[in-house]
């Protein structure tokens, strides 16, 4: 009985080159929040929670007189404690702190500015973290994703220059890495009732990585 030879033609593995990339967005902040602290002590605690209350109504109408709408303006966080000091090892009881904090959201530096004096006028007594921010971030992102497959991309092209090998321009695996957005808040040491305090808002940077897989 005859039979056919029959040739196989096998495809060489393919080979896999691993490179990974990063982009990054830069550009100012869209908004500033703030936080505003009014601290009360007393050893009475109803009459320390009344007149915490009462200045801080009087800082939310200033800054509502600012042209802050309401809806930027949140409380954070209101709190009271015992106060207590220790003498001789014994502790003795002093009074009641009352800590009412908010979330003040303006659109630049120049308000965050006028916001804080304001508030420092009217009762605030305690100025907590500046947190800058943009606005759609996730799109920022995408472009900063964008640019960390280009060079990706890239490198990976190179290598294969390098190598003399034909990569392909498809990868077969893209892995996100890690993002993260930055700014450069100072913190505020100290606040002035006659000029404008200063900010300065700096820049956010929104930065991709990926870890991207090629055939060779």
């Amino acid at each position: 009985m005859y039979y056919p030879y029959v040739m196989h033609h096998t495809r060489p593995p393919s080979r896999i080159i691993t490179v990974t990339g990063s982009g990054q967005v830069v550009r100012e902040p869209d908004y500033i929040k703030i936080q505003l602290d009014v601290v009360t002590e007393n050893r009475d605690a109803t009459i320390a929670l009344q007149e915490n209350a009462e200045k801080m109504n009087q800082v939310i109408e200033a800054l509502q007189q600012l042209g802050i709408p309401k809806k930027n303006i949140q409380t954070t966080s209101f709190t009271i404690n015992p106060r207590y000091d220790y003498v001789e090892g014994q502790q003795i009881f002093r009074g009641y702190t009352v800590t009412n904090s908010i979330t003040v959201k303006v659109a630049n530096s120049l308000d965050a500015g006028r916001v804080i004096d304001t508030a420092v006028q009217y009762g605030v007594n305690q100025v907590g973290s500046l947190q800058f921010g943009v606005e759609h971030e996730n799109l920022l992102y995408e472009q900063a994703l964008q640019k960390a497959l280009k060079q990706a991309t890239a490198k990976a092209r190179a290598l294969g220059e390098s190598m003399q090998v034909q990569v392909d321009s498809k990868p077969i695996k893209i892995t996100e890495d890690s993002s993260f957005q930055s700014g450069n808040p100072q913190p505020m040491m100290a606040v002035s009732k006659t000029t404008t305090t200063p900010i300065e808002p700096g820049q956010i940077v929104v930065q991709a990585s990926v870890r991207v897989q090629f055939q060779y």
